[in-house]
């Protein structure tokens, strides 16, 4: 029989292999981000498809209740002239806050209190 008489030896070992599987949780964390990506383009795909089917008046507001990174995403999705009439319909601030993402094709910052003035450090 093999008793614990091989001490420090078996232990080694163990570490190794437990060193060994430590990265894989990021590993597993990247692989699955890999694969949300398709389901959440279509998502939003999917989303951009039911804001075009509504009417500008009443999907404005329903559509400024979503995150700036969702409305940026569905946006872009969205024919030019269905976006055009839902901003036209959006409170100034939103569609403002939205047209900028759009042209610089960058999610824009979510306002924590003051500090949303962080998002401008484009220097050109």
């Amino acid at each position: 029989s093999t008793g614990r008489g091989g001490g420090g030896g078996g232990r080694r070992l163990l570490l190794r292999l437990l060193l060994a599987l430590q990265p894989q949780p990021r590993r597993l964390q990247r692989l699955f981000a890999q694969v949300q990506r398709p389901a959440a383009e279509k998502r939003y795909s999917d989303l951009a498809r039911i804001f075009q089917s509504m009417k500008p008046a009443k999907a404005a507001p329903v559509f400024e209740k979503l995150t700036p990174e969702v409305q940026f995403q569905v946006a872009q999705r969205m024919r030019d002239r269905n976006a055009a009439m839902m901003m036209q319909a959006m409170s100034a601030d939103a569609a403002a806050t939205l047209g900028m993402a759009l042209a610089r094709g960058e999610i824009p910052a979510v306002p924590a209190g003051k500090g949303s003035r962080g998002s401008k450090t484009v220097s050109k």
